[in-house]
């Protein structure tokens, strides 16, 4: 069967880096503003997205990598959880938070994954239900191919994929 691969996209990330420079800027002018709600904003809008100046540029160069793949042997998220196992998936669904869709990823045993997250990232994973998310999810925000092909990959797979 063919490989999914999707890749960070240098098209999105120029954009993300460009509107990222024009918020350093903006927080940039409010330092020179007389008030000090307006300074202490600007400081801090600076020290967040100075981030961004350092992040997305490192992320552009690293475009020749897939971030998730999707092949005979599992699913590769490239994180910490590792491979994802096809005979441990039992479902997959599409979800939303403001707009933003993920696949959510039900196993059969998501503590098999968990354990594998450093504590911080499994802290985080636990709290996906209260959002409406399966703990194992996938998003494909800044990917190309996007969400739509990768669902067209696991259905041509034969798994159904509902919706939220």
């Amino acid at each position: 069967m063919r490989r999914f691969e999707a890749y960070p996209s240098k098209a999105k990330l120029l954009g993300l880096f460009m509107l990222n420079i024009a918020m350093v800027a903006m927080c940039a002018f409010c330092t020179t503003l007389p008030e000090l709600k307006a300074k202490l904003a600007g400081w801090a809008g600076i020290a967040f997205f100075g981030l961004g100046l350092v992040v997305f540029p490192r992320a552009f160069f690293r475009t020749s990598h897939p971030k998730i793949v999707m092949d005979d042997g599992g699913i590769h998220t490239g994180s910490s959880i590792g491979i994802i196992e096809w005979a441990d998936v039992v479902a997959f669904r599409i979800d939303a938070i403001k707009g933003t869709k993920f696949i959510s990823i039900f196993v059969d045993d998501k503590t098999k994954y968990l354990n594998r997250m450093p504590s911080l990232a499994r802290k985080s994973a636990e709290l996906h239900p209260h959002m409406g998310l399966s703990e194992i999810t996938l998003c494909f925000v800044g990917l190309s191919p996007g969400l739509d092909e990768a669902c067209y990959y696991l259905t041509e797979k034969g798994y159904n994929i509902d919706t939220a």
